[in-house]
């Protein structure tokens, strides 16, 4: 039973080095901020499944927090690209 999450971890954690690898040479800012958003939620399966192997409800935290995270930053970047903007004005 432990075999297909393991496999499913190693896939994911390939998948988030090649986003993080367009993040650092990613062609536009869109690019590079859509494959940061991605690697947040791949990530954040990669806290989930790590969970599951090891038993951990502590990790369902963690997974909860990072999701959070990647959504603000979803938002904030969605107002810099309508308003041109950073921060509160």
């Amino acid at each position: 039973m432990m075999i297909p999450l393991v496999i499913s971890l190693f896939i994911y954690t390939v998948s988030v080095l090649l986003l993080t690898y367009i993040v650092v040479r990613g062609p536009t800012v869109s690019d590079k901020v859509l494959s940061a958003d991605v690697a947040l939620y791949t990530s954040s399966v990669i806290l989930a499944i790590t969970g599951i192997i090891i038993g951990s409800e502590a990790m369902a935290i963690c997974t909860i927090i990072l999701v959070l995270w990647a959504y603000a930053l979803d938002l904030y970047f969605s107002k810099y690209l309508e308003r041109g903007e950073l921060g509160e004005q």
